[in-house]
């Protein structure tokens, strides 16, 4: 126990083995109380044990030779009745097997029986059981009014067992005794100071006659008027031999034990033991005295010496335990600084040379202090401690003129070229420097690299060192450490880096925007209840792994702020989980953050070490484009081109991927690919002989109108809902260039609306659509001019359409990207995708269509409002107008309690 508090050690609870009888063991006899009650100064209610109280057997003492087959009948005596089910058995000792007594009866009483057969080679000078464990239920139980009984029995020879109520002898065998072995028991090991020795004394066969006092039957070698005593250990085949007292305490020599020529030992039949000494013979080497220890200069160093290593010899009188002699022990009391010692053993553990490797000038003078218990320095084999060092000339001066030198190069596992920030060198020196003269003002960067700020890391020895460099900056980046920048702890100045050719350059590469984008956004949660639980997942769009250690995901309120750390392999995604990795309860988060995203809206920038922005989600600012506060979709990007509201859409269960804390479904897909576009079902059709057109005039590369919907009859937005804000606008780069739409706009002639495009980048033959939900541009069903104009006011391209004839039927370019005036009224929506005639636009899944009125807005509001918003009753379908040659009365459902009306 340790401590001040209160605390004891109790024994266990009745019916538990150490509550009735002493095992010899406290842990299975004994349990531990810290509590606060302690100590408990009060008697405890003494709890009953149903325990064997004696063990016997009604067979005469005596000894029984040669008698296989016969049964020795034992009685357990337990302490109250017990009822007995099943077998119980009772292991005995018989010599080399022990046999099993088996259960016999006596259930209903407070005696059990069990029989013993003996068997050949049966063989024990005083019959009892195995141990205080060797009672055994096999499967049944021994039960009292109490409980279950304690099977614990009194230990062999203790009071109650079975060899101290009974003196049972069996010799089964036919062999003639033998003495096998004098061992060493306690202590083990050869070498020792013990003032207590035991050797273990083994024959083959049980014996007797053995005294238990004095050296009648064994002779005590090498110790002068010791104390002795013997004791059986098993069945009388095995006696340990205890020696104390005499000159032990003092001895210093070898101990051994012989056979007596006059001893009485016989096995159980009579048969004397031969007077020869057994074929394995232990001995002690005693040793009660201190080593001695010389250390001096090594026979050929130099004194005074400016190489290195410096070599002394340590020199022990007798052979140590080498494993205690480290450079720990060694004691400097000389000026030189910067020591490092070694030791080498010669082979024999008492002859050794210590060496040192100094970094700064003085004098070398090793010793080693005199060990005691509190403070061990050096032992012998016996365990004895070393005295004081002795020395006639332990004292070297060391001079240092050298001129320390250094390298830098790359550090181990430092990509190269590489797009992640710090970029690490490792600087070696060939010495301990002092540390207060290296300093990040040492380093000259000879790389084109600009703007670089450098980081120093001792590893703690003060000559290897991490060179970590960060840069706003593109290019190589290439430390080296000129002459004369750096002293050693003599005060010798550094040799320059850069002597020896090294790589000590890397290559700082810019990445492209939205090589790493911002994929997918879980800001609303993932379930009721789970709001809290966000997710952020990043995709790598490139071939390459891309290294983003060093990198930053920031919202516009600065929270969350995020240090990113890892690489996304190409093509990869990179889940960031909020605050624990349960969000995604089964896909495993690449990093954890802190902070929360809110729900009305936030900018997200993605930038590289260098700060560069490399991508942005809802970067305009404002609520979020795309994802549900009410069903927890997550918001998710359509495609790499540049962030825009068009450019997101929300998850709505198409595809899925990922469990949320409560094992439900979520609606996104982390570290997977996103719900795809809606995709063209391809119906063929009859291809038409186009009227042959004039040859147009070539009109020169531009961003163009490349597709117009004003009539949509499905989600193309992906917010939940058809509606007119699923129109759009898509425009398409023509250019051989990247064009920036930033400062550009969009105009509708007739409605007189205008949306300025934001800061949106187009890469050669990059498109970009723009719905009306994020426009505010909505298209007339009836006719619209739509037009793209530059920065400059300067109009560069416009289309002009008449009449939107049908649902989800779009005004697009054919061929795609075709600059002129090749305008189709009959394409199937394609946004960001090619533009084609060809298929049908995809319905709602699962039959879900949104609730959604596609008569055309150019209708008057006095029949658009109750026919598509009350009770109109379908009166506007156009079988009841368009077809011909039908007379007919057709019954009109009455709802909201209108008059019933009919068509006629």
């Amino acid at each position: 126990m340790s401590g001040t508090a209160n605390q004891s050690y109790e024994r266990k609870d009745g019916g538990s083995a150490g509550s009735c009888k002493d095992t010899d063991n406290n842990a299975t006899d004994f349990i531990f109380n810290p509590s606060a009650s302690n100590p408990q100064n009060f008697a405890s209610a003494a709890v009953p044990c149903l325990a064997v109280i004696s063990a016997s057997s009604s067979i005469g003492d005596g000894g029984y030779l040669d008698t296989s087959g016969l049964v020795i009948d034992i009685q357990l005596t337990f302490s109250n009745i017990v009822t007995v089910t099943g077998s119980p058995t009772l292991s005995i000792e018989t010599g080399s097997t022990d046999r099993s007594a088996v259960y016999a009866g006596g259930s209903g009483t407070n005696t059990l029986s069990f029989n013993y057969t003996i068997q050949p080679g049966d063989n024990t000078n005083d019959l009892d059981y195995a141990g205080y464990n060797a009672l055994s239920l096999n499967g049944g139980t021994i039960v009292g009014a109490s409980g279950n009984a304690t099977l614990i029995l009194p230990k062999p020879g203790n009071p109650g067992s079975l060899s101290a109520t009974r003196a049972i002898r069996i010799d089964n065998t036919s062999v003639t005794p033998t003495l096998l072995s004098f061992t060493r028991q306690n202590p083990t090991s050869q070498f020792t100071n013990a003032d207590e020795l035991i050797f273990r004394i083994t024959f083959n066969e049980a014996v007797e006659g053995v005294d238990l006092v004095g050296e009648n039957d064994f002779d005590v070698i090498g110790i002068t008027g010791p104390a002795v005593t013997v004791s059986r250990i098993e069945n009388g085949r095995i006696y340990d031999l205890r020696i104390t007292g005499g000159d032990l305490i003092n001895l210093y020599g070898t101990v051994e034990l012989e056979l007596t020529v006059a001893h009485g030992i016989t096995d159980i039949g009579g048969i004397s033991l031969p007077n020869t000494q057994p074929s394995i013979e232990e001995t002690y080497n005693v040793d009660n005295t201190s080593p001695t220890v010389t250390i001096n200069q090594s026979l050929t160093q130099v004194d005074a010496a400016s190489a290195l290593p410096i070599n002394f010899t340590v020199a022990f009188n007798e052979p140590i335990d080498a494993t205690t002699f480290t450079t720990a022990d060694i004691r400097q009391t000389g000026t030189a600084t910067g020591i490092a010692w070694s030791i080498i053993n010669s082979g024999d553990s008492q002859n050794f040379t210590l060496s040192a490797i100094v970094s700064g000038a003085g004098t070398l003078i090793p010793s080693l202090d005199a060990g005691t218990d509190a403070i061990p320095v050096v032992r012998d084999q016996a365990g004895n401690h070393n005295q004081a060092s002795s020395s006639t000339d332990n004292s070297v001066q060391f001079n240092d003129s050298t001129p320390p030198t250094v390298t830098i190069t790359q550090a181990a596992g430092q990509p190269d070229p590489t797009s992640a920030l710090p970029i690490n060198f490792t600087v070696q020196f060939s010495e301990p420097i002092n540390t207060a003269t290296f300093t990040p003002a040492d380093i000259t960067q000879t790389g084109t690299a600009a703007s670089v700020v450098w980081n120093i890391a001792n590893s703690g020895d003060n000559t290897t060192f991490t060179l970590s460099a960060v840069s706003s900056g593109y290019g190589t980046v290439a430390p080296i450490i000129e002459a004369n920048k750096v002293l050693d702890l003599s005060g010798n100045n550094n040799t320059a880096s850069n002597l020896a050719p090294t790589d000590n350059s890397v290559e700082f590469l810019s990445i492209s925007a939205r090589a790493v984008i911002i994929n997918e956004a879980a800001w609303a949660g993932t379930a009721s209840g789970l709001t809290g639980d966000e997710w952020i997942e990043l995709h790598n769009t490139t071939g390459n792994d891309i290294n983003i250690t060093g990198w930053t995901l920031r919202a516009s309120d600065g929270t969350p702020s995020i240090t990113l750390a890892g690489t996304i392999a190409a093509g990869g995604y990179f889940l960031l989980e909020r605050d624990d990795n349960d969000t995604v309860s089964d896909v495993d988060a690449d990093q954890i953050y802190t902070g929360e995203l809110s729900n009305s809206g936030e900018s997200l920038t993605l930038r590289d070490g260098a700060s560069k922005v490399i991508d942005t989600a809802n970067g305009n600012g404002g609520s979020w484009p795309a994802g549900s506060a009410s069903t927890y979709g997550t918001m998710e990007r359509k495609s790499a081109s540049a962030d825009s509201d068009s450019n997101w859409q929300t998850n709505t269960g198409i595809k899925k991927n990922g469990k949320n804390a409560n094992g439900g479904d979520i609606l996104g897909t982390p570290r997977n690919s996103n719900t795809p576009l809606p995709v063209v079902t391809v119906t063929p059709k009859k291809t038409e002989t186009p009227t042959p057109r004039p040859s147009p005039i070539p009109i020169p590369p531009r961003p163009i109108l490349n597709e117009i919907l004003a009539r949509p009859g499905y989600d193309w937005n992906r917010d939940g809902k058809a509606d007119v804000f699923d129109e759009f606008i898509e425009i398409k780069n023509l250019t051989a260039i990247d064009i920036s739409l930033g400062g550009w706009k969009l105009d509708t002639v007739n409605g007189r609306k205008t949306f300025s495009l934001p800061e949106v980048t187009l890469k050669p033959g990059e498109r970009v659509v723009f719905y009306s939900k994020e426009t505010n541009l909505l298209l007339s069903d009836g006719g619209e001019t739509v037009r793209l104009v530059n920065s400059s006011g300067k109009i560069y391209d416009a289309f002009t359409y008449n009449l939107a004839r049908a649902e989800d039927a779009s005004f697009c370019r054919l061929p795609d990207g075709n600059p002129g005036d090749s305008w189709f009224e009959d394409c199937t929506p394609t946004p960001n995708l090619i533009n084609t005639r060809e298929g049908k636009a995809p319905t709602s899944p699962d039959g879900a269509a949104s609730i959604f009125c596609n008569l055309p807005d150019t209708i008057p509001v006095e029949f658009f409002i109750p026919e598509c918003h009350g009770y109109g009753a379908d009166i506007w379908n156009p079988y009841y107008w368009d077809f011909v040659n039908w007379i007919d009365k057709l019954w009109i459902q009455q709802t909201n309690e209108k008059w019933r009306t009919f068509i006629e």
